[in-house]
């Protein structure tokens, strides 16, 4: 029983730092297309410096495609569906839908 609940602690703390981090990559997101505010001064600074290693690692594996004069980066989209894949699958481990 201390065992099963240690688990789903562990995956409880695990969860909410997933969804954490999906929050600031939202707002890193959102910052970057508003030209009113600087993702790299202070307020917005910590928001940057969280999410801009995970977005430089992807990008160096998935660079842009390019369509004439346009540039498209897949990788938001894409650590998107991958927070969101991994958030379900740990809300189904905690509702016992899934055993491990």
């Amino acid at each position: 029983m201390y065992f099963k609940n240690l688990k789903k602690s562990v995956i409880s703390t695990i969860y909410f730092l997933i969804k954490s981090y999906r929050i600031c990559f939202f707002l890193k997101i959102i910052f970057d297309q508003l030209p009113l505010f600087s993702p790299n001064k202070w307020p917005l600074s910590p928001i940057s410096g969280l999410a801009s290693p995970l977005i430089r690692f992807s990008q160096y594996y998935l660079p842009t495609i390019n369509i004439g004069p346009l540039d498209l980066s897949v990788t938001f989209i894409l650590i998107l569906e991958t927070f969101e894949a991994l958030i379900n699958f740990l809300e189904d481990i905690l509702l016992d839908q899934i055993s491990i």
